[in-house]
């Protein structure tokens, strides 16, 4: 079993259970979060080494000093900069690539909401849809990036 086969298994399970917790309780668990970065960590220690467990500790630090502003400011939230660093921790470097894709998703999102938000007010008097569930478009973010590189 190589590092890849490990990633291309061991992330999309623990991003489906992110996304189910953060639907369920918009939280998302920091022990699914602890496992999937020492999983990374252990994974890249195992099969690359100590020169590839290095990368996997950049994968895990850049998602916090990328994003620490906007979590400042509350626009992210704790539970999803550790989930992108858990996430780094097996792309490593490539984790650059799935915060910006994760950030357009959640663009088109947003513009998606207000699209639903405007068209049913002037329809139906229902609750207005305000927050974002992040690790939907992490995870989308991270599929893309694992299948076309």
């Amino acid at each position: 079993m190589s590092i890849e086969l490990c990633t291309i298994i061991i992330v999309p399970l623990m991003l489906l259970m992110a996304v189910f917790y953060d639907l369920k309780s918009f939280r998302i668990p920091n022990r699914l979060n602890a496992v999937l970065t020492v999983l990374g960590l252990f994974t890249s220690l195992v099969y690359g080494g100590v020169g590839y467990f290095g990368y996997g500790a950049i994968g895990v630090i850049l998602p916090f000093f990328i994003l620490y502003f906007l979590f400042y400011v509350r626009i992210v939230g704790a539970g999803d900069i550790k989930l992108l660093c858990g996430i780094g921790s097996f792309v490593h470097l490539g984790i650059v690539k799935i915060i910006i894709l994760s950030f357009i998703l959640t663009a088109c999102m947003g513009v998606l909401i207000v699209t639903v938000n405007i068209v049913s007010a002037y329809y139906t008097r229902t609750k207005q849809l305000t927050r974002i569930h992040l690790s939907i478009p992490i995870a989308l973010a991270t599929a893309i990036y694992l299948c076309v590189g």
